[in-house]
């Protein structure tokens, strides 16, 4: 990049900052001919000889020396032949030490130090145009054509973010600035610029927390406890100035309201996209954390969905209850396997009725297998009890979440009080959907193909996305089926192009589009339009 140097037009009395690689003095010479002014940050193996003390230092602002010096190199005492002012500058807030070369004798040291901190700014700000205006080309080479494109850019964005949005938490985090379109089915990457990024490797009870500033240099990087008070001592010097990003594992949920709390914006990352780009020969919470703060700063932070507070709680109890549902089914298989083994008559009851759960009390001959059955039957009653109790609560909780939207998902033939309260919890906020096809991805009813070179090597990504989403649907479909000579009748003709179990997924990615716009839009299921087409 030197060489741009060359071509660059300077103006008298202009002022070039630039880094270490543009340490070539000859070029820099023929800036102070013209005349011009530079500042550059000197490489440590430097050749030069104090000639005296331009200035006295001062510590208290960060200068510790201020020197004019000559080069007594071979090569560049011939490149540059007259005096160089040498600055020594520590910035104060993070312990950094900088050496400044500069041809200009009448501004102070900290001006000096200054004018290279602002040269960072122009560094940000053209990242920030690469990452969120997405100009590819110019439609211009005049001056006057490059800034009004960029100006134009900078409008439509701010445009943009100046519409309300949907995001439950607007204090947190910019929704519409942070979820950048990427395509239906690629990554969302956090690209949000900060001057401080936190990241964190998060365990039950133990944090690893690195703290870095935008040019990448580690201000903290240190073990604690999951205490909340010692991660705001060490995050309070940077409120305000900092976001921090966890990975998606099974304890953030602390971590996202004591950030909440503060006013701290916060990110999670995707567990899965996270555990492929997490590879390296070593491995350790202080190389994690590391990669996580290096990931937010470099735009490479693929973003997860930080559930809201409010009905956080009762989705998990949701899913427990689920767990809780096909551990009974389990048992029940157990009942039917024993009867098998030991070459009983078949049990036709139906193990969810009291009545008959009663009747197997007697009919194991074996009293030993008996008491395994008896243990069975304990636990399905425990179960049956207190199932009954929570699935009436979840529905108390979900009337008072959002009513209107558990409403339109019962107008759904096939779709009753388990269905609908778990497609609601599973979605959370509709409005996190850009558009129909990211919410049938996230909702496992596409499959994604794995293509290289004009090769097709099948499908990957399976388990991406919510899988009780994907578990909803399927059992859907196949509810909608009862009692529906319309459905029937589509499935047949599905039915003629392709097998039962795919014209049953192509049902289940039907409905879950359907659901999609009902919500989106607030309205009624119309089993017309559905089966049209």
């Amino acid at each position: 990049d030197v060489i741009a140097l060359d071509w660059i037009p300077l103006e008298p009395g202009s002022i070039l900052t630039m880094g270490r690689a543009y340490n070539d003095f000859q070029r820099l010479y023929r800036i102070h001919q013209i005349p011009a002014f530079f500042v550059v940050r000197a490489k440590k193996n430097l050749v030069y000889r104090r000639v005296q003390t331009y200035r006295p230092s001062d510590k208290e602002v960060g200068v510790r020396s201020d020197q004019l010096i000559r080069l007594t190199g071979v090569k560049t005492a011939n490149a540059y032949p007259e005096r160089l002012r040498r600055i020594t500058f520590v910035d104060l807030s993070r312990g950094k030490r900088f050496v400044f070369l500069t041809n200009n004798l009448v501004l102070p040291a900290t001006t000096i130090a200054e004018i290279y901190r602002q040269r960072w700014q122009i560094e940000l700000f053209f990242k920030w145009v690469k990452q969120h205006l997405k100009i590819k080309s110019f439609y211009g080479n005049s001056a006057n054509a490059v800034k009004t494109q960029i100006w134009i850019a900078i409008s439509t964005y701010y445009l943009i973010l100046i519409e309300p949005s949907p995001q439950l938490h607007p204090v947190w985090v910019n929704w519409k600035a942070t979820k950048p379109t990427t395509g239906e089915n690629s990554m969302n990457f956090y690209n949000n610029m900060h001057p401080y990024y936190c990241g964190i490797d998060l365990h039950a009870r133990i944090l690893y927390v690195c703290i870095i500033d935008q040019l990448g240099e580690i201000l903290v990087h240190k073990e604690i406890s999951a205490d909340p008070q010692k991660l705001f001592n060490l995050l309070e010097p940077y409120i305000g100035n900092i976001v921090v990003g966890v990975e998606c594992m099974h304890c953030w949920y602390w971590v996202s309201d004591f950030c909440q709390n503060r006013s701290i914006d916060f990110i999670l990352g995707h567990a899965l996209y996270m555990k492929a780009i997490h590879g390296g020969k070593a491995k350790n919470d202080r190389i994690d954390s590391f990669k996580i703060a290096k990931l937010m700063r470099g735009g490479n932070f693929p973003l997860a969905y930080t559930y809201p507070k409010k009905m956080r709680a009762t989705r998990d109890l949701l899913r427990r209850r689920t767990k809780i549902v096909r551990h009974g089914a389990t048992l029940k298989a157990h009942v039917s396997n024993t009867t098998s083994q030991y070459n009983l008559p078949p049990n036709n009851v139906n193990l969810k009725n009291v009545c008959a759960r009663e009747q197997l009390k007697s009919a194991f001959p074996d009293p030993v297998v008996q008491r395994t059955i008896d243990l069975d039957m304990a636990i399905l009653d425990a179960y049956a009890k207190e199932l009954s109790k929570v699935e009436w609560f979840i529905g108390q909780q979900a009337k008072q979440h959002n009513p209107v939207h558990l409403k339109l998902l019962k107008t759904v033939h096939g779709i009753g009080a388990i269905l609908s309260l778990t497609i609601l919890y599973e979605i959370g906020n509709i409005d996190r959907f850009d558009s129909v096809q990211n919410f049938a991805s996230y909702s496992r009813l596409v499959k994604c193909k794995a293509e290289s070179a004009g090769k097709n090597y099948g499908t990957q990504g399976n388990k991406i996305g919510n899988a009780h989403l994907k578990w909803a649907f399927s059992e859907a479909a196949v509810l909608h089926l009862r009692g529906n000579d319309k459905a029937k009748k589509y499935l047949a003709n599905l039915q003629k192009r392709m097998s039962k179990a795919k014209a049953l997924s192509v049902m289940a990615h039907k409905l879950g589009r359907c659901v999609y716009f009902m919500l989106k839009n607030e309205t009624v299921f119309d089993e017309n339009r559905f089966l049209k087409g």
